[in-house]
């Protein structure tokens, strides 16, 4: 039965040839249609991440087209200064940093895996947009098609006050960030120890054993600006005056303690620098002298937990930074199980908690743009060689990090910490400044007879020149490793003010 059966409907099949034939025609378009769907997302995959896929460092298609397109020259802002540029010498193509060391970390290198602004805008830079016919001449020519330019953010006055100031101070570990808060943009960017790009190729052996010999990484080539994490010290007060704020927008007027030189709470003490005694302090007064005991109070027993977690997200911790360029990620470790010893720690930015200069920077610029965040941008436009515009990086919101309300306390906070608290060196300028120190304690050594400060110096300030719409505003955000207190830095951010504003 199940033979003849089986037989049966071969014979049916067999017999009507329309339906095999319709059969076959659906199973091959089904297929061919599959097909057109996988290879239109592969095309279109291909178009949207093809400077994604340009940039990954082991496809090798960047060396392919620096045999087409000489690399196009990086700008400063004013589309005039060269940062770096392709040059040929003795039939040799190579690449020239005018400024050395100067723009390092910013500009980067082009060899070895790049890095800075020459491996982010390495697609741009080896690509061409002039006019096909112009490619033609280039062809019959033999000669290469000109890369596309990218002009930076990078104002050449004010890095160059910055270099300077860090020269004349004496300090060769460091990390500066200066943006403009309305745009986003940044205007100075400059970490130490650097390297001379020109040498890049050459010092790489040197720069690798020097750190196996030393056992571990000295960090010359890391961007400290961006990649450094330091523990913030007293600057992560801001953070926490934010969420008392918050909670409480009466608590500049109405918060009061009463500063004995340290603070204990379920047997764990903190003290204020040297113990001295603050006496009683409001808000403001507190935040100004820079008092641990205060805010250790505040971060225990004002805030609550759960709403500063949410704080802390908001304001981007434990997560990427809206920044286009290679950043770490700054982290507080506070959670439903913290204890009393570690959130007396986390309140005055210490303990675990660690941020780099760039994600301060950005809660500082927020503050000085009224809550309002624009996201930190380092390259102003890409143009062909014949200087027309191909892409143009317009500012760019990123949210509200605080309110109107808060960022007009916390500016207000700021100014006193410049007039009579730990940056009063800045109270006599001609422009207006708010600002905030921070001691970053780290631990101590002795080696020889030479001393090394166990902190590092914090300052992180914006200023501005009048209130109109015409007035012109700034923040900057420094660090100096182990220099000791916060107040040291206030000297070289007050030398970088004083280029912008009164030059």
């Amino acid at each position: 039965m199940k033979i003849s059966d089986t037989g049966d409907r071969d014979r049916n099949l067999s017999n009507d040839p329309r339906k095999a034939r319709g059969q076959i025609v659906f199973v091959t378009i089904f297929f061919a249609a599959l097909f057109a769907v996988m290879l239109t997302w592969a095309v279109w995959y291909s178009w949207d991440k093809r400077e994604f896929l340009f940039n990954e460092q082991h496809n090798g298609r960047d060396t392919l087209q620096e045999e087409r397109v000489t690399r196009g020259t990086i700008y400063a802002r004013d589309g005039r200064t060269i940062l770096a540029q392709t040059m040929e010498e003795g039939g040799r193509t190579y690449r020239y940093y005018p400024y050395g060391r100067e723009y390092a970390h910013a500009v980067g290198y082009s060899v070895l895996g790049g890095a800075g602004v020459e491996s982010a805008c390495k697609y741009d830079l080896l690509h061409t947009g002039i006019s096909v016919s112009e490619q033609m001449e280039l062809d019959q020519r033999l000669e290469r098609y000109p890369g596309n330019n990218v002009i930076t953010t990078l104002d050449p006055a004010l890095q160059d006050s910055v270099v300077e100031a860090l020269d004349d101070f004496g300090y060769e570990k460091a990390a500066v960030i200066v943006t403009d808060p309305g745009t986003g943009e940044i205007l100075a960017m400059v970490s130490r120890p650097d390297f001379d790009p020109n040498n890049i190729e050459e010092d790489w052996d040197s720069f690798v054993n020097a750190d196996e010999e030393d056992g571990e990484d000295t960090g010359i080539l890391l961007n400290r600006v961006t990649q450094g994490r330091y523990p913030p010290g007293s600057t992560f007060k801001i953070v926490d005056a934010i969420e008392l704020l918050q909670e409480d927008a009466n608590a500049i007027n109405s918060y009061f303690f009463d500063c004995e030189g340290s603070w204990t709470c379920d047997g764990e003490t903190v003290k204020c620098y040297h113990s001295e005694r603050h006496g009683e302090v409001d808000l403001t007064e507190a935040f100004a002298a820079s008092c641990n005991s205060a805010f250790s109070q505040i971060g225990v027993e004002e805030i609550d937990r759960g709403r500063m977690m949410a704080t802390l997200d908001k304001l981007m911790f434990n997560q990427k930074l809206p920044y286009d360029l290679p950043c770490e990620r700054s982290y507080v470790g506070l959670d439903e199980n913290t204890n009393t010893e570690s959130l007396m720690q986390i309140s005055i930015g210490q303990g675990t908690t660690v941020m780099t200069p760039l994600h301060m920077n950005m809660l500082t610029c927020a503050i000085a743009n009224g809550g309002i965040l624009m996201k930190p941008c380092l390259i102003k436009s890409v143009t062909d060689s014949n200087d027309t515009a191909i892409k143009t990086t317009r500012p760019e919101e990123y949210g509200s990090l605080v309110s109107a309300g808060v960022a007009a306390n916390l500016t207000t906070m700021m100014q006193e910490v410049c007039r009579t608290g730990t940056a009063y060196r800045m109270k006599d300028t001609p422009y207006y400044v708010a600002g905030k120190t921070g001691s970053a304690e780290f631990g101590s050594s002795l080696e020889s007879s030479q001393t090394y400060f166990d902190s590092h110096a914090w300052f992180t300030a914006f200023a501005w020149d009048g209130d109109g719409a015409d007035s012109r505003r700034i923040c900057l955000t420094i660090v100096l490793e182990e220099e000791g207190t916060g107040s040291v830095a206030v000297p070289v951010a007050r030398r970088i003010f004083d280029a912008y504003f009164l030059n």
